[in-house]
């Protein structure tokens, strides 16, 4: 079960978002697929359809690297690479036309050979930074000089 859900969630990121080919949505996802995400989750195949429609908008040259998965049970979680050339609005944020790469987690729940569920998770502060929106935060890695 885990070795298919696996090949399942490589389609996923292989066809459904690097080719960009929507209509495997249906196939891919349960009727009632439930997708979890802190700004905008939703439920239903469509909902995901307009998502990704949004996404490559925002990065229509888009792709994603695989560079971690693990599987157990009904659950895929994949560590992937995400980059592209910014093109679209990201909210409030013009596009600048530069290149953008940055961390994303996905967490995939299967039933039935459809994922069921999703959870989401990226690197927005990286995003943002690369987009020249993150101006003035201090990252929690930097390191203050003091004088003795």
């Amino acid at each position: 079960m885990s070795e298919t859900n696996k090949e399942l969630a490589r389609r996923w990121i292989e066809e459904l978002w690097n080719e960009q080919r929507l209509e495997l949505v249906d196939e891919l996802h349960a009727e009632d697929y439930v997708r979890h995400h802190d700004s905008d989750g939703g439920a239903g195949r469509e909902h995901y359809k307009a998502h990704i429609s949004n996404v490559v908008k925002l990065l229509p040259d888009g792709h994603c690297e695989i560079e971690h998965m693990v599987a157990e049970g009904d659950t895929v979680v994949m560590r992937i690479t995400v980059t592209g050339t910014h093109e679209g609005a990201y909210g409030d944020v013009e596009p600048t036309g530069r290149p953008i790469e940055f961390q994303a987690f996905e967490l995939l729940r299967f039933v039935d050979g459809q994922i069921q569920e999703s959870w989401h998770s990226y690197d927005r502060l990286s995003l943002l930074e690369q987009m020249g929106a993150a101006k003035g935060i201090q990252f929690a890695d930097a390191v203050r000089k003091t004088s003795a």
